[in-house]
């Protein structure tokens, strides 16, 4: 009987996979999430964009574990390691167990029992590391490297995964505190803001009331941050009483006055 952790890992896997053979994420996505459980879609979708996000992280932290490095790889079974590292350095609620058996399990249907042990090694080296220190996580927008004592080009970019070139400008700009600030932020999860349409945003504050959802003003009242529903969750969705769109794009429509 397949374990019942398995079936979000395995779609995970299936979205990096699509994804790295050119598919837009929203539509591999859309694929591997079909006919899950809503927890189970969750997970799937956190475990994927979390092992994209921070994918220079978790590579920095699984190179010292493999023999030939990361090349002497396959990108599938790289995919089955990113998706167990990112739970072991990212996802305090995941128990260290869970992160690794599943990972083993894909790995042992996807290439046999050979290939299970491998990850198993890798994802209990990478494990042992971080408890013992190395890597270890405040949150999800610290490094998961070790830390420099005055960061570094090098160490910024791999620590929180953004291009050097971008890392280096920013440092240029605006120095090292800064930049490692604005590289945590740009980490954050984003939050899910909607925008009035068809009804007004008092309208659309009074339905999350009634229906208790959780809801607080964005900034410079541009929309409403709403927590712990899906977009398709929400009151309206289907009459098109509201778009999802960021802050900062509402408030360029707003300043240019677009209708």
């Amino acid at each position: 009987m397949p374990s019942p952790g398995l079936a979000p890992r395995s779609s995970a896997w299936r979205i990096l996979h699509d994804a790295r053979r050119g598919v837009p994420f929203d539509l591999a996505l859309q694929r591997a999430l079909s006919g899950l459980a809503e927890p189970d879609r969750r997970l799937a979708h956190e475990l994927a964009a979390g092992a994209l996000r921070q994918r220079a992280a978790l590579d920095a932290a699984l190179a010292p574990h493999l023999a030939g490095g990361l090349s002497a790889v396959r990108d599938d079974l790289l995919d089955i390691l990113r998706v167990g590292a990112y739970q072991l350095l990212f996802l305090e609620r995941v128990p260290r167990h869970a992160a690794v058996d599943t990972a083993v399990m894909l790995g042992r249907r996807l290439s046999g029992a050979r290939v299970g042990g491998f990850i198993n090694a890798v994802l209990r080296k990478v494990a042992e590391c971080r408890e013992s220190g190395i890597g270890n996580r405040e949150s999800a927008e610290a490094p998961a490297v070790p830390e420099a004592r005055i960061p570094t080009l090098d160490s910024l970019a791999v620590g929180y995964s953004h291009p050097e070139w971008l890392v280096e400008r920013w440092l240029a700009r605006f120095g090292a505190e800064e930049t490692e600030r604005l590289l945590a932020a740009d980490n954050r999860r984003p939050a899910l803001v909607i925008q009035p349409a068809r009804w007004s945003a008092d309208a659309l504050a009074a339905s999350l009331d009634q229906q208790q959802i959780p809801w607080r003003p964005a900034p410079w009242q541009a929309g409403l941050i709403v927590e712990g529903r899906r977009t398709r969750e929400l009151p309206g969705f289907a009459s098109g009483a509201f778009y999802v769109q960021a802050p900062a794009q509402a408030l360029a429509v707003r300043f240019f006055d677009v209708p």
